[in-house]
C-alpha cells in the first residue's frame, strides 16, 4: 500500500513535467530494423529444439489475457484479427490487446501514458538505465521479476547473471526489467549503389575526403538522386560508424585528458563530427529530410526505389534493400563502404553498444502475471519454432536439405507480413541477435549467397577498431534524476545533435555558450556525479 501511495503521488507530479521528461530520449539510441520477428531470422539450427507446435490442441482452458504497447520500427499498418493474431492465440492460448506506436514517437507516447495512471499490464521501456524509469521502479510502478525468473527458467536464459545483477534496483533488491539483449559489436554500413558508382568511374571511397568528393560527384552527375540519405532513427546514430573517423563515440561519454568520464556533447571530435554534418546538409550531400521527416523511412524508401546513392543503416538491413532493390531495378548492386579514415587521419571503426536495447516492465496491476510469464515462457521453449518463423507456407518455406527460410514480405499473404507480427514480438534469447548461419541463408534465401564473404570482411573491418561508451548505464547521479532532463531541455535540445545538423545558422561558438550554460547550472555536478559513482573508467568488457 505504502509504495502505491507513492505512485499516485508520482502520477501526480508527472503530469506537470512529461513534456520536460520526454527530452531524456533525444541522445539514446533506437534500434532501426526487427530482429525478432517470425521469418527474420534463417538457421539450420533452431535456439531450442521444440517439436513443432503448429499442430498442438488449443487448450480448452481459459486464455490469458492481457494489454501489451511497443514502439515498430516498421510502418503502424498493424491490423487486429489477422490471420498470424489468430494462430497465436490458438497456439498459446492466449489473447493480447496490443497498442502499437512508431519507434520515434514511442518515448513522448509511452510517459503520457504511465502520467495517466493507465499502465498496460506489459511495455517496452529503455529500463533502468534511464533514470526516469528507475524512478518508476523505486515508486511501484512495476512488478518485482525475481520469483517468475527462478520459476521459468528459459526467461532466465534471456541474459546472463552479471547484466541480470546489473538490472537489479539497488534501492530494494529486486530486478523489474526484462531485458530484451543485442549484439554489442553491431556495425552500422556505409551501403552504396554499387553500378552507380561503376557507371561514374567512382572509386570506393577510404577516406572522408573521398567520401565528400564522391557525393559531389553524384550531386553533379545524377540531380534527382539524393547523394547520401539515412535510415529509420536519428541522423548522427544511424552514422555513429562514419563518426568513428573523426573520433567520435556518438551518445557515450569518454575519457578527457585527466581520465574523467564526459558527456559526448562536451567531446570536441564529437562535436566536430556534428558540425560536418551540418556542413554536408547545407551542401546539399545529406539528405534535406535528414532529421526533419517525421516517416523516419524516408531514407530506406529512397535508397530501395533507387532514388539515394548512399545510405548509412544498419548491418541487418541488406536484405531488404536488395529485394526492394531487385524489384524496382533487377540490375543494382549493392556495394559496402569500409571504414573510413579522418580528417586528421583517425581510423574509423565501430562504435560498441550497451548489448542491451530496450525490454519489458510489467505492470503491478496486471491480473495474471503469472499467465503472461507462463505465455512468454511459452514462446521460448514450445512455442519457440512458431515465434522465430511462424506457418510454413506462409512465412517460410522447407527445401529439400529440410532446412527452413524466409518468404519475403513482398510475397506474403497481407496477413503475415511484418506489419502483422512485429507487433505481436516479444521476448528473445541473445541466439537469436546473431548467426553467420542464418545470415547465409538469408542470403541463399534471396539469391545472393555469394555476397556472404563480402558482406563478412565489411564487418570484420569495421569490428577492427572499437569506440566504446565508457559509462556504465546504470549508474546513478542524483541531480540527474533530479534536474538533468530540464536542464537538457533548457540547454542542449536546440542544438544536439538534430538542431545542429538541420540549423545551418548554429554556431560552433554559439554551441559551446549553451553547452557552458548547462555545466553552470547542474551539468557540472551531474559530470561529477557520475564519475563518483563509477570508480572504475576502464575499458568495458563487453562486446
Amino acid at each position: 500500500m505504502k509504495r502505491m501511495h507513492k505512485l499516485l503521488a508520482l502520477l501526480l507530479s508527472i503530469l506537470t513535467v512529461v513534456s520536460l521528461l520526454a527530452a531524456c530520449a533525444d541522445t539514446t539510441q533506437p534500434q532501426t530494423d526487427s530482429q525478432d520477428q517470425a521469418g527474420d531470422t534463417s538457421s539450420t539450427e533452431e535456439t531450442q529444439q521444440p517439436a513443432d507446435d503448429t499442430t498442438e490442441e488449443t487448450s480448452d482452458s481459459e486464455p490469458t489475457r492481457f494489454t501489451y504497447m511497443r514502439g515498430v520500427w516498421g510502418p503502424a499498418t498493424f491490423t487486429p484479427g489477422g490471420e498470424y493474431e489468430q494462430t497465436l492465440k490458438e497456439l498459446a492460448n492466449v489473447e493480447v490487446e496490443v497498442q502499437i506506436v512508431p519507434i520515434g514517437e514511442y518515448d513522448a507516447k509511452v510517459k503520457t501514458v504511465a502520467a495517466s495512471g493507465s499502465l498496460p499490464d506489459m511495455m517496452m521501456a529503455y529500463g533502468p538505465t534511464d533514470a526516469y524509469w528507475r524512478d518508476l521502479e523505486n515508486q511501484g510502478a512495476f512488478a518485482p521479476l525475481d520469483e517468475y525468473l527462478e520459476k521459468y527458467p528459459a526467461l532466465k536464459s534471456i541474459c546472463d547473471d552479471s547484466m541480470w545483477e546489473m538490472l537489479r534496483n539497488p534501492d530494494d533488491g529486486h530486478i523489474y526489467f526484462m531485458p530484451n539483449t543485442c549484439v554489442a559489436e553491431m556495425p552500422f554500413f556505409i551501403y552504396y549503389r554499387q553500378d552507380w558508382f561503376e557507371e561514374l568511374g567512382i572509386e570506393e571511397p577510404t577516406t572522408i575526403a573521398e567520401l565528400e568528393a564522391t557525393l559531389e560527384t553524384i550531386k553533379e552527375q545524377m540531380p534527382d538522386v539524393t547523394p547520401m540519405t539515412v535510415a529509420a532513427g536519428s541522423t548522427a546514430w544511424l552514422a555513429k560508424d562514419l563518426g568513428t573517423a573523426f573520433g567520435a563515440t556518438v551518445s557515450g561519454w569518454t575519457p578527457d585528458e585527466n581520465g574523467n568520464l564526459i558527456p559526448d556533447h562536451m567531446d570536441e571530435e564529437t562535436i566536430d563530427f556534428a558540425f560536418w554534418l551540418q556542413d554536408m546538409k547545407e551542401r546539399g550531400l545529406l539528405d534535406e529530410e535528414a532529421d526533419v521527416n517525421p516517416d523516419l523511412t524516408f531514407g530506406e524508401q529512397k535508397f530501395k526505389t533507387s532514388r539515394a546513392a548512399v545510405i548509412c543503416g544498419v548491418f541487418n538491413q541488406f536484405t531488404g534493400y536488395y529485394t526492394s532493390l531487385m524489384e524496382n531495378d533487377p540490375d543494382a548492386k549493392i556495394g559496402i563502404i569500409g571504414p573510413l579514415t579522418g580528417p586528421d587521419g583517425t581510423q574509423g571503426g565501430t562504435r560498441i553498444s550497451f548489448p542491451m536495447d530496450r525490454g519489458y516492465y510489467f505492470s503491478t496491476t496486471a491480473e495474471d502475471l503469472d499467465g503472461i510469464m507462463a505465455f512468454l515462457n511459452w514462446s521460448l521453449t514450445d512455442g519457440n519454432d512458431f515465434r522465430k518463423w511462424g506457418v510454413e507456407g506462409k512465412t517460410y518455406t522447407v527445401d529439400e536439405n529440410g532446412v527452413k527460410h524466409s518468404i519475403p514480405d513482398t510475397e506474403r499473404e497481407a496477413d503475415w507480413v511484418s506489419a502483422q507480427i512485429e507487433p505481436l514480438t516479444f521476448v528473445h534469447v541473445p541466439e537469436d541477435n546473431f548467426s553467420w548461419d542464418d545470415y547465409q541463408a538469408n542470403f541463399d534465401a534471396i539469391g545472393c549467397g555469394d555476397y556472404l564473404e563480402y558482406f563478412k570482411e565489411k564487418w570484420e573491418a569495421y569490428c577492427e577498431v572499437k569506440y566504446y561508451d565508457y559509462r556504465n548505464p546504470t549508474t546513478i547521479s542524483a541531480t540527474n534524476n533530479e534536474i538533468g532532463a530540464m536542464l537538457t531541455e533548457s540547454y542542449l535540445s536546440s542544438y544536439w545533435y538534430s538542431g545542429i545538423i538541420t540549423n545551418p545558422a548554429i554556431t560552433r561558438e554559439e554551441f559551446d555558450g549553451a553547452v557552458q550554460q548547462w555545466l553552470d547550472a547542474g551539468g557540472q555536478q551531474i559530470i561529477d556525479e557520475f564519475n563518483a559513482a563509477q570508480p572504475d573508467k576502464s575499458e568495458p568488457t563487453y562486446g
